[in-house]
């Protein structure tokens, strides 16, 4: 009896990494956005509820995209590597756009580092090759 033709494709110990870490982010994200939503009453100021909103919609941006890249990445789609690296240049976009109008913190420069690992790494060509067809 001959085994099929289709071979299983190899996923790389960081690409099933970084799929179980944006599951748990994603987690985290929805936990965040529940808990707001059911323990903060809406602002009586529209401004506010407005800014609150923006807050609410972009963890649900980051929960649902996490989320979305992680089953993804667990299949080695080639789609969620290039979410993966949009999510990661947004990060590091945002961190810095917050830096330039507060103190970095070693907090704030580990989150860009990570970041630009993250894109480095879903960039070589081992990792490419492994979301290929």
């Amino acid at each position: 009896m001959q085994s099929s033709s289709v071979s299983a494709k190899h996923r790389p110990l960081g690409i099933v990494l970084l799929a179980i870490l944006n599951l748990i982010a994603s987690l985290i994200f929805l936990c965040i956005v529940l808990s707001a939503m059911s323990s903060l009453p809406a602002p009586s100021q529209p401004e506010a509820a407005g800014r609150l909103a923006n807050q609410w919609f972009l963890l649900w941006g980051q929960a649902i995209s996490g989320f979305i890249a992680a089953v993804g990445l667990w299949f080695l789609a080639e789609w969620a590597r290039w979410l993966t690296i949009v999510r990661a240049a947004v990060a590091i976009l945002t961190l810095l756009g917050m830096s330039a109008s507060e103190t970095v913190t070693g907090s704030t420069l580990l989150q860009v580092l990570i970041s630009v690992a993250v894109i480095v790494y879903l960039l070589q060509p081992g990792v490419r090759k492994a979301f290929e067809a």
